[in-house]
C-alpha cells in the first residue's frame, strides 16, 4: 500500500518506471522486494538508484516478463527498453 509509481515514456520508446516506498518516520525503511509483471518480455531492463549512484545498479538483457526489484524509501528508476 505504500509503494508509489510513475510511468514515463521518451520519444525513443523507452519506458521509465519510477518507484518509491512512501513510509512514515524518520528512520530509513527496510527495503521491500516487489515484482514488475509485463505482458511481453522487454529487450533490456536497467535499474538506477539516483540517490546513491549516478551509474546503473543492475542491467538485464532479454529478461523475462517478471522483473524483481528492491525498493526502499528512496526513489529507484527502472528503464524498460521494449
Amino acid at each position: 500500500k505504500d509503494l508509489h509509481q510513475t510511468l514515463l515514456q521518451n520519444q525513443a520508446g523507452d519506458f521509465y518506471l519510477i518507484l518509491w516506498n512512501d513510509v512514515d518516520g524518520t528512520a530509513p525503511a527496510a527495503p521491500g522486494l516487489f515484482t514488475i509483471n509485463l505482458k511481453l518480455a522487454p529487450k533490456r531492463v536497467t535499474i538506477f538508484d539516483p540517490l546513491h549512484s549516478r551509474i546503473q545498479t543492475q542491467e538485464t538483457v532479454s529478461p523475462g516478463s517478471s522483473i524483481p526489484v528492491t525498493v526502499a524509501d528512496s526513489t529507484i528508476v527502472v528503464k524498460i527498453t521494449p
